[in-house]
């Protein structure tokens, strides 16, 4: 494979070529889905992956969300982007909340204008297949101009039977089109790895895309026990932060009274077993239902070097230490995310002691550790 570059007095335009042996390299200018104006795709794929990465994809997931994507619709660019008003938001008020204004003849159909790249990328838009795949495969690419002056990649030629019916006008033909992102796939060397991967084997795309696409939606609920209906999967995901079901009897009261004498001996004061217990109960978030007590996320990443605290509360607390082992717990059927909170009671009621008051703090067993 090679790569030619020409350049012009407005820029540079890159000329992709691809076959089995590699991937083209692009300049070293910034961006990635040519935001800025840029079209430089091995920019992209780092954008894309960082992106992808913070929703926790993997760089399988991410091709397979992106290819999988790209196999239906289209963008939309079809006109001056001066014609497009501000932001909804800004709009006056009889304008807001029908999206953005466009002033391009009749602003809909063929005149819509959203992100300012206009085309299709596959010849069969309306149709899950493999031909977002064998397109990009099957051409080599220019960067070249949208009607709303966005950057976006044509094959040099158009090769037969991927040209890409109007999805406005009829009888009307139109080359396929990539963005920034979409030449990652094949520019990147992990990414065109995992793409040819796909290509070669469309059954495990179709899998791995319905799995990666079910994620995306999915992650922001929390655990599988939150989620209704007859179509829930039964298999239960490691995105999905499961915690194990507690196996076996519970801790006896006999076993928590003698647990909570060993956990109130003078290495630990109240305020370390308070501090450790309140550091578990805060990985909590409730934007997503992650975290809490129960699992004890407190010894796992990212919680172990995070600088708020709970590093400093761990070690405090003794969870550096095998909790379980040397506070009696070996003998006991508890966690140590039980062990955690119940030490976190034993220390409140050391303070209240300390105070002159003698209570009970009430402790239900049953919590587990997740992996």
């Amino acid at each position: 494979m090679k790569a030619l570059h020409e350049r012009e007095d407005q820029g540079e335009h890159d000329l992709y070529y691809f076959d089995e042996s590699g991937f083209s390299q692009a300049s070293s200018v910034p961006y990635a889905w040519s935001p800025n104006g840029v079209p430089d795709a091995a920019k992209s794929a780092m954008d894309v992956r960082e992106t992808f990465a913070r929703m926790g994809m993997s760089d399988r997931e991410t091709v397979a969300l992106t290819v999988g994507g790209h196999t239906f619709g289209k963008v939309h660019g079809n006109g001056p982007a001066d014609a497009v008003g501000g932001a909804p938001e800004e709009a006056n008020i009889h304008e807001q909340g029908v999206g953005w204004a466009n002033k391009h003849e009749t602003g809909l159909g063929e005149y819509t204008i959203t992100s300012g790249l206009e085309g299709v990328w596959t010849p069969t838009p309306t149709k899950w297949d493999n031909t977002y795949l064998e397109t990009i495969f099957s051409h080599e690419w220019k960067v070249k101009k949208s009607p709303a002056g966005a950057n976006q990649w044509e094959p040099v030629e158009v090769k037969d039977g991927f040209w890409v019916p109007d999805a406005h006008v009829e009888g009307r033909k139109n080359p396929p089109v990539m963005n920034a992102a979409d030449m990652a796939m094949i520019v990147d060397p992990d990414y065109l790895k995992i793409s040819k991967e796909y290509r070669d084997n469309p059954d495990v795309l179709a899998d791995e895309f319905a799995r990666a696409w079910y994620k995306l939606l999915h992650r922001d609920m929390g655990p599988s026990a939150r989620y209704l209906g007859p179509q829930v999967p039964n298999e239960v995901l490691v995105w999905q932060d499961p915690v194990p079901k507690h196996e076996g009897p519970l801790v006896s009261d006999e076993q928590i009274a003698t647990l909570k004498q060993a956990i109130a001996d003078p290495e630990l004061t109240a305020k370390q077993l308070v501090e450790t217990a309140w550091a578990s109960a805060c990985t909590y978030r409730q934007t997503d239902h992650r975290g809490g007590a129960n699992g004890a996320r407190i010894r796992l990443e990212p919680q172990t070097a995070n600088r708020l605290g709970y590093q400093r509360a761990r070690r405090r607390g003794g969870c550096d230490r095998p909790v379980g082992e040397d506070k009696g717990a070996s003998e006991a059927n508890i966690s140590l995310a039980d062990v955690i909170v119940l030490g976190g009671g034993v220390g409140v009621e050391m303070a209240a002691k300390a105070a002159g008051h003698e209570l009970t703090v009430p402790f239900t067993p049953g919590r587990t550790d997740t992996s």
